[in-house]
Parts: structure tokens; sequence; C-alpha cells
């Protein structure tokens, strides 16, 4: 990549939250195909540099002056797309590849890789900068290259639709309504931290630090027929089929809190404008969620007051918002270490299968997804000193837990993990009257009954 550059930026608040976590090490997003068949190479290279030509994180550059880190965008024609060819054997695992990530010097925001188990098989892996790329971003990718790749392979132009609103529009955007906002919301912010800081449980989750911190995962299965069981209870109250896990998660970390209130982080994929849907970037946000007065409700009324909290916690965490911002300022308001609990919904939907995909490609070359997110090499970085609980919908629903293990104790970690998913096999249409007591204090003799979460 040369280092020409166009107008600086500053970062968007989604990317100024995510910094800190891209400058870990932890590794780039993958995004990564199987192909089979007879792969043109050279329609590959033009097809990726097509697509990083069209999407300006693809061409980004950070800048850092004394005014903190901008960035700004490599000129379109002006960045490269090579693919480095990297044999490997039939069955070798992908771990080693997919766990690295772009060098911003040397590759900018994104590395290529075809990785040749043979002339009829191979994987494309695209490591991409977090601050360039989010999980939503990733399905674009792929499909826009191989929409590329079948034009150009078949000796046509892309026809792609025009991007008509980009990233550098998105982020003018959001600092204008950030002005226009001024010392409002910072008042609101305020008054948020105190609630969250005056709250037992509060936004963080009091785990056991250990001195010897180190790296630990934690996964478990869900029992199959909770999606539909919660999809039938989604429908039923009138709130989204993401509500429930999140509501599951919540009411777990309750039942092992000393509080009748529970705060924890959640994921918004936050493309909120029409217009960036289709593009490649940064919009995830962490939101803070505080559901209060726990003891009282039955099912019903917490899964109701879960999905409330849910909207009014968005619409409080409009930009300027920054969550690590947010947590700081609550955590030194504490006497005790904390560790953040961090909600992640894998895939758009709870239950959808997200596991593969299939783009149709011309002549004898098929192309399928490689889902790389629950893959215990993608998080053997992982440093952030919180706990992230991802869910994962498909077929086979399951909980992982990725944590540093001087911030949360294994033992603590397992048991939320396993309460979470015995919740998940138990909430129904014809439990929600069902007071949350009885509901928790069920899930809890479940778990222990079924033997817990086993290690990832």
């Amino acid at each position: 990549m040369t280092a020409a550059t166009v107008e600086c930026f500053p970062l968007s608040f989604e990317q100024r939250d995510y910094l800190n976590l891209g400058r870990k090490g932890y590794g780039g997003v993958p995004v990564c195909a199987r192909v089979r068949g007879p792969l043109e190479v050279a329609a590959l290279r033009r097809a990726a540099r097509y697509l990083i030509d069209r999407h300006e994180p693809l061409r980004m550059r950070l800048l850092r002056d004394s005014s903190g880190v901008h960035q700004a965008f490599t000129a379109p024609g002006q960045a490269g797309a090579e693919w480095v060819t990297v044999p490997i054997e039939p069955e070798e695992s992908l771990c080693p590849h997919l766990a690295s990530g772009p060098d911003p010097k040397v590759d900018g925001a994104v590395r290529l890789r075809l990785l040749r188990e043979s002339e009829q098989q191979s994987y494309v892996l695209a490591l991409v900068d977090h601050l360039a790329c989010d999980g939503w971003s990733a399905n674009i990718f792929l499909g826009e290259l191989w929409a590329a790749y079948r034009a150009i392979a078949g000796g046509r132009k892309p026809d792609l639709p025009p991007i008509e609103y980009t990233y550098s529009d998105y982020v003018l955007a959001q600092q204008q309504a950030a002005a226009r906002r001024g010392a409002r919301a910072d008042v609101r912010a305020g008054s948020r931290i105190g609630d969250f800081a005056a709250s037992a449980a509060g936004l963080t989750w009091r785990g056991a630090p250990r001195p010897d911190g180190g790296r630990a995962d934690v996964a478990v299965r869900v029992d199959a027929g909770a999606v539909d069981r919660v999809r039938g209870l989604s429908q039923a109250l009138g709130v989204s089929a993401n509500t429930v896990p999140l509501g599951c998660l919540a009411l777990a970390a309750w039942s092992m809190a000393d509080s009748d209130s529970i705060g924890l982080s959640f994921i918004y994929a936050g493309r909120d404008r029409p217009q960036t849907r289709t593009l490649v970037g940064v919009f995830h946000r962490h939101v803070p969620l505080l559901v209060r007065d726990i003891a009282r409700k039955n099912l019903s009324e917490f899964m109701i007051g879960v999905a409330d909290g849910v909207l009014d916690a968005l619409r409080f965490t409009r930009p300027p918002y920054s969550a690590r911002e947010f947590e700081a300022a609550v955590a030194q308001r504490r006497d005790a270490p904390v560790v953040g609990i961090l909600y992640n919904q894998v895939g758009p939907v709870f239950g959808q299968q997200t596991g593969r995909r299939h783009w149709p490609a011309d002549g004898d070359v098929t192309v399928e997804t490689v889902y790389a997110h629950f893959w215990p090499c993608r998080w053997q970085s992982y440093q952030e000193p919180r706990l992230r609980v991802m869910v994962g919908g498909g077929a086979e629903p399951r909980l992982r837990a990725v944590f540093n293990e001087g911030c949360a104790a294994e033992g603590d970690v397992r048991e939320l993990l396993a309460r979470t998913a015995a919740l998940l096999a138990a909430v129904a249409v014809d439990e929600r009257d069902r007071p949350v007591g009885e509901l928790v204090s069920a899930a809890a003799d479940n778990a222990h009954r079924d033997g817990g979460a086993s290690a990832g």
C-alpha cells in the first residue's frame, strides 16, 4: 500500500470505543470462505481491489498527533490487493492463520491470504482491522467480493450499486449530531453513572480477581429446543427474539448477586440509518443496560422490562457516548475490583443459522463461508478486563465466555453460563406468569444436576 491519503477525519464514536480492543493483539476480524474448484487468482485480485476501492474503511490508516488518534483513507486506486499464497496440508487447522491480524504499517487495514490446500480447494482469508470492520460487515465483504469475482471472471465489469453515503459521511454526521446535543448529553450521562454506581450489582459483575492473570474460555451447549421456545415466548410478549437470551443472562447474573437490580453491557448493531446497512465499517456499539426491581416481577413482566430498558438505553447511548468511558466512570465509584459483563449476540437473530452460507459462482467454483467467531484461536489474545459472554444461534445454540482470569473467577463464570443455559432451556410461553425467583431457583438446580459448563 502507498502512503497517499486524502482528508483526515476523526474516528467514529464506535471506532473510538473499539480502539483499545483493536490494539491489544487479538487479531483482525476474520472474513473467510472455502472455495472448491479452479480459482482464478487474477480475477480474485481485481475483485479485492475493486472492493477496497469501494469502501473507505478498507483503505483506512490511523494518524496520531498531540490531539489524539484520527483516520485518513488512502485514495481509490492507490491501495494494493495482493493475495499471498500460503500452502496448507489437507485438513490442516486454520487457527494459526485466523489468529493474527493485519499489520497497519505493511497491510494497512486488510491482510489478504490465499490458503491453498490443492488446485481444487482453497481458503480465501481477509483479516480486517476491527476499526474498519464489524461482524455485520464481514458478510457484506464476502457477498460483494464474490459478486465482483463472478463478473470479472466472466469478462464483465462489477455492477454493484454505487455507494452514495460513505463512512466519512457517517462520521461527519455523527460529529454534527454530537455538537447539537452539547451539554445535555453530559448531564444525562452523569445521572446514569450515578444510577449504575448506586446499584449493588451495578454495571459490572463482581468476580474474584486472581493475581496470576491469563485468558480463559468456558463453553456450554444450550438445549436445541430452546430456539423454538424462545421464539414462541418473544412472539407472545411482543419482544425481539434477542431480548430473551439477554434477559436470561441478566437473570443468571442477578441470581448470583446481592441486589435487586443488575447491570451489564450488550452489543448493538448500530446501523440505524438505512444508508449504513450496505457499508463495510464499524457501527456496533456497547450499550449499558440496567434492569431494576427484579424480585417482584414474573417472567413476562421481566422480559418486557428488559425490552423497554434496551430501547431506553439505545436512546441514551446515541453519540457522543463511549461505553469504556462510561464503565471507567462507574468503576471509579467502587471500592472493590470489578469486571464488566458484555453480552454479544452472535448473528442477527437468535436461532438463525450462521455457520454456513453459499455464494454461487460461475463455472465449477463453489464458495462457502467459514464461520470462525466461536473458534478458540479467534480470542486467544483477548485481554480486555471484562467477561464477554457470546450467544450463538443456529440449530445447536451455545454459550461461550472469554475472559481474563485476573478479572473473573473461572468457577463463577462456569456457574453463570450453566444458569443462563438452564434458563434458556426453561423459558416458554406457559411459564410467562411464573415469578422469576422461582424460575431462577429451578434453573440453578437444573444447572447443578446437568453438570454445568465445559471447557472451551
